[in-house]
C-alpha cells in the first residue's frame, strides 16, 4: 500500500549559515500523509551537496506546528539567516512502511536518491 505526502508549499523556509568557513543550509516544510497524519520534513547539509532528509509524523497539526516553530527558532538562535525560496516542493509517493522509530517515515533508497537529485530551488537573499 502506498500513500502520498502532500506539502504546503507556502510553509517552506530555508536558512543558511555562512560563517567561519562553514557553508550550510537547513530547510523545513510541513505536509500531510494520508488522513490525520501530519508531516514535518527537514533537509540540511553543506551548500552545493545532496541534502540529508528527515521526515517526522505527528498525530495533530498543533504538535507539528509547535515543533516547526521550535526548530526555526533554534536555527535563528544559532546564527542561520533565512533566504527566500522561489520554487516549491511537489507531492511525492511514499510507501507506508508501518510504524517507524520516533514516528519517522523512511523513503526507499531509490526514491530518496531520485528526490534528492531532482530537488532544485532558486534563492534570493532576504535582508
Amino acid at each position: 500500500m502506498s500513500s502520498k505526502i502532500t506539502y504546503d508549499n507556502s510553509s517552506l523556509r530555508r536558512f543558511e549559515y555562512k560563517q567561519n568557513g562553514s557553508y550550510k543550509f537547513w530547510e523545513i516544510i510541513i505536509g500531510t500523509f494520508g488522513p490525520n497524519k501530519y508531516i514535518l520534513e527537514t533537509r540540511w547539509g553543506k551548500i552545493g551537496n545532496t541534502p540529508q532528509i528527515n521526515i517526522k509524523e505527528f498525530s495533530t497539526s498543533w504538535d507539528r506546528g509547535n515543533k516547526f516553530n521550535t526548530l526555526v527558532s533554534s536555527k535563528i538562535a544559532k546564527g542561520y539567516k533565512e533566504v527566500k525560496v522561489n520554487n516549491s516542493i511537489t507531492t511525492i509517493k511514499t510507501p507506508v512502511l508501518g510504524k517507524q522509530p520516533e514516528n519517522e517515515i523512511s523513503l526507499p533508497k531509490k526514491e530518496k536518491e531520485l528526490r534528492e537529485s531532482t530537488y532544485r530551488v532558486s534563492l534570493l537573499e532576504i535582508d
